[in-house]
């Protein structure tokens, strides 16, 4: 019974490399500015009959996006009391950019 349980090795092997590799692409672009251009352009090379040949794309430029990191601090000193026909009661909340 515990065996049907239990999930296949090459399973486990595939979430761990997945675990793994995935937070390294996120950490290529920390510390590039926001608004800064990334030019990117791919290259071939390959034989036909003995005769070498070479093509490259098109560059392709992306834009550096802003990092926004939220942080939502509520602000009520306690729980506001609505009726169901209310429209007009306020929650405040402090929002700050750390990013």
């Amino acid at each position: 019974m515990l065996r049907h349980l239990l999930m296949p090795r090459h399973l486990v092997f595939l979430l761990v490399l997945a675990a793994v590799c995935l937070p390294a692409d996120a950490a290529l672009a920390i510390g590039t500015p926001a608004g800064t251009d990334i030019a990117n352009q791919a290259t071939v090379t390959y034989t036909i009959a003995a005769t070498n040949f070479v093509a490259s794309s098109n560059v392709a430029i992306i834009q550096v996006d802003m990092l926004l990191d939220v942080s939502v601090v509520w602000q009520d000193a306690g729980p506001v009391a609505l009726n169901p026909a209310d429209t007009a009661e306020i929650l405040t909340f402090l929002v700050t950019n750390t990013g």
